[in-house]
């Protein structure tokens, strides 16, 4: 028995008989493989536009997703409200008039003032100083007088001036809310003096007005006695 090889894809058996040679052929393993391989190459198809798909739609989910993200930040950025520079303006300061002044001249903003350079926001926010509490912003009786005469070029008669001037409404007031005080108790007294005096003469005249019975006693001409009672108002 003799083998040939024809082909790398097929294999064939010759048998020797009294015949003569019958040829026998083999299962082909190598059309086998073909097949598998075809299939193979179908399934790596499918797959290969399975995944194409699968991009495809999910590069259009990302397009809707950043259309959507960009229409929601436009509409987030039309509700936003932003600030870019800041003015700041220096004003003046002038001899007030508030009585409230505990002690020494009062002062207050003047019209005029200095435009200063306008400056980014975020600059200002950055480099500004901490915030000072109330006991930095008092300024006492010497500050405000020193303050006014030398930064602003009042003198100190127009000073002390206007400090008598702020003492004398100052009385005035403690005066007034005394003399209101007074004027509260006076009415006061007024009404419940006014109040009794009304019930006196109420009580007087439901007393006046009082409907009253006497009783009366006659002797008829028989001689009989009869008795009556006389109304009285």
């Amino acid at each position: 028995m003799s083998a040939t090889i024809e082909s790398t894809s097929s294999i064939s058996v010759n048998e020797s008989t009294e015949e003569g040679i019958i040829p026998k052929e083999k299962p082909l393993h190598s059309n086998i493989h073909i097949s598998s391989s075809t299939n193979t190459l179908e399934t790596l198809q499918l797959n290969i536009e399975s995944d194409l798909e699968s991009i495809h739609s999910l590069s259009e989910h990302d397009r809707n997703s950043q259309e959507d993200d960009a229409s929601s930040k436009v509409n987030k950025d039309k509700k936003n409200v932003r600030f870019s520079t800041i003015e700041i303006r220096l004003f003046d300061r002038t001899i007030g008039d508030n009585p409230s002044c505990s002690d020494g001249v009062p002062i207050t903003l003047d019209w005029n003032y200095t435009m200063l350079p306008a400056k980014d926001l975020q600059e200002y926010e950055d480099n500004r100083i901490p915030k000072r509490n109330k006991n930095h912003l008092a300024l006492t009786k010497i500050t405000r007088k020193n303050q006014m005469h030398t930064h602003f070029g009042y003198s100190y008669k127009e000073i002390e001036k206007a400090s008598k001037k702020i003492e004398k409404v100052k009385k005035h007031r403690e005066a007034t809310k005394y003399l209101s005080r007074n004027t509260e108790r006076v009415q006061e007294i007024g009404e419940n003096v006014k109040h009794g005096l009304q019930k006196v003469l109420f009580l007087n005249r439901d007393l006046r007005y009082k409907p009253r019975e006497i009783y009366s006693e006659t002797i008829s001409d028989n001689g009989t006695r009869l008795k009556g009672a006389l109304v009285v108002r």
